[in-house]
């Protein structure tokens, strides 16, 4: 798992410390964008990157130019 500066956690130090998981989706178009005009190259049992899936999301990072991208970890289908 990677760990960021933004993760959070319950609990307190007399506790068990848990990392905060929240429910998101992922949408798989936005993530893996294929080149306009590329050749399509169908593979029967190959990893379908098209529509949303569930993901975990743990964590943000900030960009130098204030963007903030989250952790986030899902299965591709």
């Amino acid at each position: 798992m990677l760990h960021t500066p933004y993760m959070r956690f319950a609990g307190d130090a007399d506790h068990e410390r848990v990392l905060v998981i929240t429910p998101v989706w992922v949408r798989l178009d936005a993530i893996y964008v294929r080149v306009p005009g590329a050749p399509a190259h169908t593979v029967v049992t190959g990893l379908d990157m098209t529509g949303d899936v569930p993901g975990r999301l743990t964590g943000w990072f900030s960009t130098p130019k204030g963007d903030w991208p989250g952790v986030v970890d899902f299965e591709i289908p």
